[in-house]
């Protein structure tokens, strides 16, 4: 490489102040800025603006240049591997990235790498040096202009040869470069660091950057990931964790911190199985969108192939191993799963007990329940301003049902002495309120209470107008109706018992799990943390359909919506306050927010809670227990 200074790594500042220096207008660095990034030009000479006098300036002491493409291979997909060469010693490699919305390309930062972790052939070769922001802002240069009919970059990850954080003035510098508006104008979501944990580092670009980090863990304690990624020993996963949460705080809610991807993967036998979403080669995620089906795991970057049961099929060069063929050596690291009634369950920690331990006795109440086969018709994640124990406190009472879901009582008994609230050692909870019976606080209200239910009882062919002047045996004979209609309209109810066909049966899983089942249907819900703030939550509503045999489309009157079994279901995503959740869990959500702003008051000195909401102390007694032990403590 020249001597010269080379302008393509400079900030739009720094070539402002470049011009400056050798006596020109500072605005003449923001064109040569454009002309670079913007329009792909590094010829002086066709800098048509700059004038023949500043243009023999700049060509005696500076000069713009991009690493020396070597080769370039292309895989069957369209993705693109560049080999480039920096100097007599120093090659990279870079890596652009097809996809249906976007281009993504995989950058490196330094020519080798010190690390040597356990899954990355870079270390076997040892470090050489790190690069210059030239060299690392020419390799999305070459990416967007090299080619004529190029499609631009969308999305950067640095995640190709070497540590970004080893070298981090110059990736910070270039992070600048690929945001400013005056080129590349990539916005910081679209930007991640992936790093392996530099601990000092990542507390040092606290605060000096917003791009997001992805944490290559790789082991979910620090035995086995000092064996993986040798880093550990001098920074312990703890301190990672704690200087990635120090980074979150630096930064706005929306931005965030991948730490690990999961593949689920379904045998053609049926055997679901998971694993870490990382090539067992240099640690590139094979998976980069969320669903769909593949035949087998291919790497973007090198073209590795795992099948589905997570072994090493095939590589390329295979022969060039001198250790040995990779090939059913670097195998796919499993994930501990378990599947349940169609739900799948992954826990990083081998040592947990197993899944029908963890949920007893909630797995043998609803052995029959044929929750497999039902159907999402109804699919809702929000973002809310609410802390997640709000959600699931909220569904382990039902002491608020007949204020905040005022249609509720008629057509259910939701008073607390109707109801059968019980709790299990295994830390969930249950509880049963009559359906299908209005309650006694609105009895009186014979027209209101036939227009509520009336919708409910129609398809089993049953007049709600027949019911005036005894309200009180439509719940039993519905059930009756049930069981005389269950084959005709395409159901089987034969092992179920009669509370079942028209109750709510309503499980609260520990921690945050909640749903109220039917034989032909249930509501799913989730309260998750949110990643950057105590104060919000992600919430989950599903809800799910069984749809009798032989019909296609089904009015649900839960939904209150015409479903179709062909239909694939939208998943409606936002904040709360732009998304509706759904029918009676948007009365819940409205709650939340007021609910989290009066817990956070210094007015508030704490809960007074009567007997019906024992459900929500359990809980809490239950995460007392899970952080602290049976010592407890304050959650």
């Amino acid at each position: 490489m020249s001597k010269k200074n080379n302008l393509l790594g400079l900030t739009r500042e720094e070539l402002q102040d470049y011009l400056i220096k050798i006596n020109e207008k500072p605005y003449r660095g923001l064109q040569i800025f454009e002309w670079i990034h913007n329009k792909g030009i590094i010829d002086f000479d066709s800098m048509t603006n700059l004038g023949k006098d500043l243009i023999e300036k700049l060509k005696q002491d500076s000069i713009i240049e991009i690493p020396e493409i070597i080769d370039i291979s292309t895989s069957s997909e369209g993705t693109k591997k560049f080999l480039l060469k920096l100097d007599e010693d120093s090659f990279i490699e870079m890596v652009k990235i097809p996809e249906k919305k976007r281009q993504t390309l995989c950058i490196s930062s330094q020519a080798g790498c010190a690390l040597k972790c356990t899954f990355c052939a870079t270390g076997y070769h040892g470090f050489k040096r790190n690069l210059t922001s030239s060299e690392i802002i020419g390799q999305l240069w070459i990416a967007n202009y090299y080619e004529d009919e190029s499609e631009r970059v969308s999305n950067v990850v640095f995640m190709g040869m070497g540590e970004p954080l080893m070298n981090t003035t110059n990736v910070l510098k270039t992070i600048n470069i690929m945001k400013d508006q005056k080129c590349y104008s990539l916005s910081k979501r679209r930007i991640t660091l992936s790093t392996s944990g530099i601990v000092p580092e990542i507390e040092a670009i606290t605060g000096k950057t917003d791009v997001s980090l992805a944490i290559s863990l790789h082991a979910s304690n620090d035995d086995l990931r000092n064996e993986i990624v040798p880093i550990n020993k001098k920074y312990p996963i703890r301190d990672l964790l704690l200087s990635s949460k120090n980074y979150l705080k630096s930064l706005n809610s929306k931005s965030y911190i991948t730490v690990e991807y999961i593949l689920i993967d379904k045998a053609k036998e049926g055997l679901i199985r998971c694993f870490y979403n990382v090539c067992q080669h240099r640690g590139n995620q094979l998976v980069q969108i969320d669903e769909g089906n593949l035949e087998s795991f291919s790497c973007a970057y090198h073209a590795w192939k795992f099948g589905l049961d997570g072994k090493l099929n095939w590589v390329p060069d295979e022969e060039d191993f001198s250790q040995g063929s990779p090939c059913g050596k670097r195998n796919l690291i499993e994930i501990k799963s378990e599947v349940w009634q169609g739900f799948i369950f992954f826990n990083l920690d081998d040592n947990s007990k197993s899944l029908s331990d963890y949920l007893s006795p909630i797995m043998e109440h609803l052995e029959d329940y044929p929750i497999s086969d039902m159907i999402r018709t109804h699919w809702v994640t929000v973002e809310g301003d609410w802390n997640w124990k709000c959600v699931q406190d909220n569904f382990n009472e039902s002491y608020h049902t007949p204020y905040v879901h005022p249609a509720l009582k008629y057509y259910a008994e939701e008073k607390y002495h109707a109801c059968q609230f019980d709790m299990y050692e295994s830390m969930h909870s249950r509880m049963l309120m009559p359906g299908f019976i209005p309650s006694e606080s609105v009895i009186n209200e014979e027209d209101k209470v036939i227009e509520m239910i009336a919708p409910h009882i129609e398809y089993w062919d049953m007049n709600a107008e027949d019911y005036r002047g005894r309200l009180l045996d439509i719940r039993e004979d519905l059930q009756k109706q049930k069981r005389k209609l269950d084959k005709e309209k395409g159901y089987d109810f034969s092992k179920f018992k009669d509370t079942q066909l028209t109750d709510h049966y309503h499980y609260t899983i520990f921690p945050n799990m909640s749903f109220s089942v039917k034989p032909d249907g249930m509501q799913w819900l989730r309260g998750s943390p949110h990643p950057t703030d105590p104060t919000k939550c992600i919430f989950d509503y599903w809800y799910l359909t069984l749809f009798p045999k032989g019909v296609e489309t089904y009015f649900s009157p839960s939904l209150g919506i015409e479903t179709s079994i062909d239909t694939k279901v939208p998943h409606l995503q936002g904040h709360y306050s732009e998304v509706d959740v759904g029918p009676g869990i948007s009365e819940d959500v409205a709650i939340w927010t007021s609910q989290q702003k009066g817990l956070s008051s210094r007015g508030y000195i704490g809960d007074y809670m009567p007997e019906q909401e024992n459900r929500i102390r359990y809980f809490h007694e239950n995460i007392d227990k899970y952080l602290f032990g049976n010592s407890g403590g304050d959650a």
